[in-house]
């Protein structure tokens, strides 16, 4: 369900996640506020943090080793980013950044 008005019922399934899980799963977690343009992660970074976006736009990009962006997602409100990480704790498989201002929480691997 997307609090934003957008429809949500085309998100990748992982990304996507239960209103009720993602409250129980990031219940009592800091909102944390990022700008237009900061990134929340770089692909190969350690994969230490899951994120659930709150509000914002979150784009989620893979880099080829000639530099060359492939936009991979979109991320809406409610949607989890770095989950990947947060279950194989391998490197980040791509980078996540706010496309616009975004509020999100998070919750650390350990």
């Amino acid at each position: 369900m997307a609090t934003n008005g957008a429809d949500d019922s085309n998100l990748p399934r992982l990304a996507r996640i239960d209103p009720r899980q993602f409250d129980l799963l990031f219940g009592g977690c800091k909102l944390e506020r990022y700008a237009a343009g900061q990134h929340l992660f770089v692909q190969e970074d350690a994969s230490d943090r899951i994120y659930g976006v709150m509000s914002g736009t979150v784009e989620i990009s893979i880099y080829s080793p000639g530099g060359q962006k492939l936009v991979a997602n979109i991320e809406l409100s409610r949607s989890l980013v770095g989950e990947i990480g947060a279950l194989d704790g391998r490197p980040r498989t791509a980078t996540a950044s706010c496309l616009t201002a975004c509020e999100l929480v998070s919750l650390s691997r350990t």
